[in-house]
């Protein structure tokens, strides 16, 4: 069970000089508990023996020294211990979500965002509580033991009666910790179902709008939210349970012990002291066996939370650390594929695919839905992985590269406009170490839209809905031109990225595009040939392999695919305008 939280232990060397502090205040404080029960047993003897009154400060001032001492020793504890618990879960937290970011695409593919959610603050706030209140609590609880010591020096019958409710305890737990840690599993996993389902609510809301399908987004929360009920009350039942039991076996035990220490000061076997030092550890004794219940709960719940980390953890990076990776302080742009081959499972996107690019050329790829298209541009990116020898760049290996300087040379424009809810300014400058304005207003005037933006309340400043919810999708795919182009990269890859424009806008784009790739490699992904005419030369993608290359004007004079594709968009055009 503790190989479950080896992960989360490994943290804990971090914070040793925090938690040795507020460990080292745990027996001073469990100390100072014990003494007291002492200290009032034996002024009950003196007063029984009429010599109180000499010494009656002495035992009032030790008691006050004796509560101080326990008080500052537990704030101690608990501010060092719980302290260093909650610098566990931030750390825990971000490297956690430190791991997620370095995961492939196709782990995203899978996963449930709202789930990830869940585990990234529900999950990681469990595992805290153990290791954190839960650890502590427990080390406060072993610390009281010696209570049991100190009633078995007055008699060996009350030591051995001390132990029947920890017995009985003990058996409790082993019956009811298996099920609590399946159930609290459950438990977890359906709160990141209900909140994947909000999630993805919101996030669509303007289908969820558009089809008029708030009752049945309403009916489908309502369902997860009563069956994350249910299982709530399921497993509030079983702890109820437990609790209850474990508080008639405290109960029994207590009644148990103090029926036999009210006999033994009757038959003379412990003095009059010794049986109200015995009353007092009775009552101390009261909280380790609810805390030991309590514990149980909490460990269970922290272990289920842990396993649900380590499933996220132990996926692995599509792309890992390269000892001596290549990272260039130059980059020129010229790029080649040798035999690229890339299978989405059984499928192959891309077939034998061999392409040279020149650095500062610019290169169309068009073909039918389905061909390869996004791939290819996802290739030199490295958000497809390829097998090494297929893909180069400036003549290295991409698998050979430095990720993160591979992704600094590349300005990739993806099919899906996604922005951050954030400002113009922040979501233009992603790729940046800087905000530099001019270059900012520059790379808007290049995907002409910098009038639309700046005419924004507040310009660059002006903050955008989630996902650029405020924007239209035509500005939106404008924007991620122009956030392409801030990062001035040495190779631009434009993955379909006109496709919510219309004609008129699309050939302003390109054209203001005409200068800004100029020195740039370029790699101009289109369904349209409109847009290709940029380019030097026009690859023809079909089931994953290319079955046509020129110059724009020579695969027109052709009369293949090219051309078809050509005649077949003018006629559509035509329609359109009539």
């Amino acid at each position: 069970m503790i190989g479950d939280f080896r992960r989360a232990l490994a943290y804990l060397p971090r914070y040793a000089g925090r938690i040795t502090l507020g460990m080292a205040a745990i027996p001073l404080a469990q100390a100072a508990s014990l003494a007291i029960p002492v200290v009032i047993g034996r002024g009950l003897e003196e007063l029984r023996q009429g010599r109180l009154s000499h010494s009656l400060g002495a035992y009032f001032a030790a008691l006050l020294l004796l509560a101080a001492v326990r008080g500052v020793a537990k704030y101690t504890m608990r501010y060092f211990v719980v302290g260093a618990s909650r610098r566990f879960e931030e750390d825990l937290r971000n490297d956690l979500y430190r791991h997620v970011l370095t995961l492939p695409p196709a782990w995203f593919h899978r996963a449930r965002t709202g789930d990830l959610m869940s585990r990234l603050s529900w999950d990681v706030e469990a595992v805290r509580m153990v290791l954190g209140p839960g650890v502590m609590y427990m080390t406060e609880t072993l610390f009281l033991l010696p209570a049991l010591a100190i009633l078995a020096s007055f008699s060996w019958k009350l030591g051995l009666l001390a132990l029947l409710p920890l017995g009985l305890i003990a058996w409790i737990m082993k019956r009811y910790a298996g099920t609590i840690h399946v159930e609290s599993m459950k438990a977890q996993e359906q709160m990141g179902g209900l909140s994947n389902a909000a999630q993805e609510s919101f996030a669509g809301i303007r289908v969820v709008k558009a089809f008029a399908r708030e009752r049945r987004a309403c009916a489908q929360f309502e369902r997860l939210s009563a069956g994350l009920q249910d299982q709530g009350i399921l497993l509030a039942t079983l702890r109820a349970h437990n609790w209850s039991l474990i508080m008639g076996a405290n109960d029994l035990g207590t009644l148990v012990l103090l029926s036999a220490g009210c006999f033994e000061l009757m038959r003379g076997a412990i003095a009059l002291d010794q049986f109200v030092i015995f009353a007092f550890y009775l009552k101390m004794l009261f909280w380790p066996m609810i805390a030991l219940g309590w514990m149980v709960s909490m460990y269970q719940r922290g272990r289920a939370s842990m396993q649900r980390l380590n499933e996220v953890f132990d996926a692995r990076p599509a792309i890992a650390p390269l000892p001596g990776a290549h990272r260039p302080t130059a980059v020129q742009g010229a790029i080649e594929f040798r035999g690229l081959t890339v299978a989405h499972g059984r499928r192959e996107a891309l077939k034998g695919i061999d392409l040279k690019i020149p650095a500062g050329a610019v290169i169309g790829v068009t073909g039918p839905t389905g061909s390869g298209k996004s791939t290819l541009a996802a290739v030199l990116p490295r958000l497809v992985e390829v097998g090494a020898g297929q893909a180069f760049l400036d003549g290295v290996d991409v698998t050979r590269w430095d990720v993160t300087a591979l992704r600094r040379a590349l300005g990739l424009v993806p099919q899906e406009a996604f922005l951050f809810a954030d400002t113009v300014r922040a979501n233009l400058a992603l790729g940046r170490d800087d905000d530099d304005e001019a270059a900012l207003r520059a790379a808007l005037r290049h995907a002409r839209v910098e009038r639309e933006l700046l005419d924004l309340p507040g310009g660059l400043d002006a903050v955008i809905g989630e996902r650029g919810v405020t924007l239209s999708g035509g500005q939106r795919q404008r924007a991620t031109i122009a956030r392409a182009l801030a990062a001035d990269p040495r190779v631009l890859i434009l993955d379909d990225c006109l496709s919510a424009v219309d004609s008129e806008t699309e050939a302003e784009i390109l054209a203001a595009l005409k200068g800004a790739l100029s020195g740039r490699t370029a790699l101009l992904v289109s369904h349209r040939v409109a847009a290709l005419q940029l380019a030097d030369r026009v690859v023809v993608l079909e089931d994953g392999q290319i079955v046509e290359e020129g110059a724009p004007q020579e695969l027109l004079l052709r009369r293949g695919r090219y051309h078809r594709l050509f005649l077949r968009q003018q006629a559509m055009k035509t329609l359109e305008s009539t």
